[in-house]
């Protein structure tokens, strides 16, 4: 994408939420398509929230950026940057049915096809989009009420955790406020521009548990794009990497570095990285 155009969508939120209802709508049509699929993996989801500053964080007034949690120490993958969400729940099914009809995530009236076509697929597009809803309303406080729904991510699988991920593309309002619950260490946001200069991206060098018992070892080198916040660094990586990069490829034509030559950033992670010291599912 030519660097007029882009400064026309990032200064633009209008326009760019249109731009991106756009691109997802082209790339799944009536049908969003899975992709990796395993059988007996489990559905969740997660709600990728876009949101313009207002100027009292370090990004700026008007700087558009992606919303994300640091995991929490007592939870799963803790110290990871993630997407609000998780697997989908004994109640999502009847939430599904209630706030459709309340007309929660519709706020740009793009679900319209799930609604007239009404079939099995179309109501599990809506309960995993609830399902996202209700767990960032758990994990951050986010106002289901004030989202607009922009479409839908291919979908990621964690073969390691037997698990299915959809992600939901939303707009979140300027001056929603977070508060995290247990699970979150804390709200990190992630300016697109940022996202999309090489000069951020780098090598992860990992050594990390291969097993949820957590009793044998390996070394992987990932990509990870590198964030230096107020708080200092964080390294965004694994499967919450993959689905950002498909979404600045879908939406901006953008591909990542080659990771040869780039920084190394070396970690390790203990048994309790895959199963949390008080894991809330």
């Amino acid at each position: 994408m030519n660097a007029a155009l882009l400064d026309r969508y990032l200064k633009n939120p209008s326009v760019l939420r249109e731009h991106i209802h756009q691109r997802l709508n082209h790339l799944h049509g009536d049908k969003p398509a899975l992709r990796n699929c395993f059988p007996g993996a489990r559905d969740s989801s997660v709600l990728m929230g876009l949101t313009a500053s207002t100027g009292e964080d370090f990004s700026g007034p008007g700087t558009i950026s992606l919303v994300l949690n640091k995991r929490s120490r007592r939870v799963r993958q803790a110290g990871d940057l993630c997407y609000p969400g998780g697997s989908v729940g004994k109640a999502d099914e009847l939430l599904a049915w209630l706030l459709w009809f309340a007309g929660v995530g519709f706020g740009s009236g793009k679900l319209q096809k799930f609604r007239k076509r009404g079939g099995k697929r179309e109501h599990q597009m809506r309960m995993l989009l609830v399902t996202s809803l209700r767990e960032a309303w758990e994990e951050i406080r986010l106002n289901p009420f004030r989202v607009t729904y922009l479409g839908l991510l291919p979908v990621q699988s964690l073969v390691m955790f037997d698990q299915l991920i959809y992600p939901f593309v939303v707009w979140l309002p300027a001056r929603q406020r977070y508060r995290p619950n247990w699970e979150v260490e804390s709200i990190v946001l992630i300016p697109i521009r940022k996202l999309l200069d090489h000069a951020c991206y780098g090598q992860y060098k990992v050594i990390l548990p291969t097993s949820l018992s957590g009793n044998s070892f390996t070394e992987k080198v990932f990509p990870c794009f590198v964030h230096n916040g107020p708080a200092g660094r964080e390294l965004l990586w694994g499967a919450s990497f993959r689905i950002t990069m498909d979404f600045l490829k879908i939406v901006f034509d953008f591909n990542p570095p080659d990771m040869h030559g780039l920084p190394v950033f070396n970690g390790r992670l203990d048994n309790s990285y895959l199963n949390g010291s008080h894991y809330g599912g």
